[in-house]
């Protein structure tokens, strides 16, 4: 009985049998870590990027087990298998995990979203209604069809006769009622 009693206490000096230890040794290594990828890095909005989650042992053998990811933000993302589809402008960190191991990866990837296309443009004024002689300026919104604003679209404006316009500034010339729209140059 002596000699059971001692190879138990070796067993649990040495970890041996022990969950953690048999439960993430794969051969090759332990399963050490979890490297996040997405291709391409940068999108419009509305476009897809795909994930990679390779699973790594200690000894650098890749590993097939199951994955999983995470994006933050995660507002405005549709995730579709390994595919990703943000449709807010913004940066965003995507994760991968391994749930059976505990495992994720602490720096993850990061993927830039670009405002898409111009898909409507927004004349505003700094002030309305102006007297005769008096400016103000005018702000052309542009947006993308998710509603994110697209400062590098170049636009421009035109007026009903009357108005004097100086870039993005118009001046009435007469009393009136008088249109004035933005454009998106190039569309």
């Amino acid at each position: 009985m002596r000699r059971n009693g001692l190879a138990i206490a070796l067993a649990a000096t040495f970890g041996l049998g022990s969950a953690a230890a048999c439960g993430s040794q794969i051969d090759g290594g332990y399963v050490d870590h979890v490297t996040t990828e997405v291709a391409p890095e940068r999108i419009a909005a509305g476009s897809s990027a795909e994930v990679t989650c390779t699973v790594l042992t200690s000894r650098d053998a890749v590993v097939d087990v199951e994955t999983s990811f995470t994006v933050t933000p995660d507002e405005g993302v549709t995730v579709d298998g390994t595919s990703v589809t943000p449709t807010l402008a913004g940066t965003y960190t995507i994760r991968c995990a391994v749930p059976d191991f505990d495992i994720e990866d602490a720096v993850g990837a990061e993927l830039v979203v670009d405002p898409a296309d111009p898909m409507r443009v927004t004349t505003l004024f700094a002030k309305n209604p102006v007297k005769v002689y008096e400016s103000t300026e005018v702000t052309c919104l542009v947006e993308d069809a998710y509603g994110n604003e697209v400062t590098t679209a170049t636009t421009s404006l035109s007026a009903d006769e009357g108005l004097a316009i100086d870039d993005h500034t118009v001046v009435s010339e007469q009393i009136g009622f008088y249109e004035v729209s933005c454009a998106v140059e190039g569309s």
